[in-house]
């Protein structure tokens, strides 16, 4: 699971807000024997959803990608 957080600080005297950050945290679930495990779903409800939902997997491919090139690499170095 993917959760997009978003960073911001508040001047206090003005009470002016900025945002300084973001990321997007990913979670994985797992077993009792603390191996990961399928959960269920989040279903998208809106456009937005499905929109951040495709976006999501976009953002989990280029993890995928960018993992076996530095397995590859290592592997290759080794």
């Amino acid at each position: 699971m993917e959760v997009g957080v978003r960073v911001h600080v508040e001047t206090l005297p003005t009470g002016e807000q900025r945002h300084v950050a973001s990321a997007h945290l990913v979670f994985v679930g797992l077993d009792r024997e603390g191996r990961p495990a399928q959960v269920p779903q989040v279903i998208a409800e809106s456009d937005e959803e499905r929109r951040r939902q495709a976006q999501a997997r976009v953002r989990r491919e280029q993890r995928l990608v960018r993992k076996k090139k530095i397995a590859e690499a290592a592997h290759s170095a080794g």
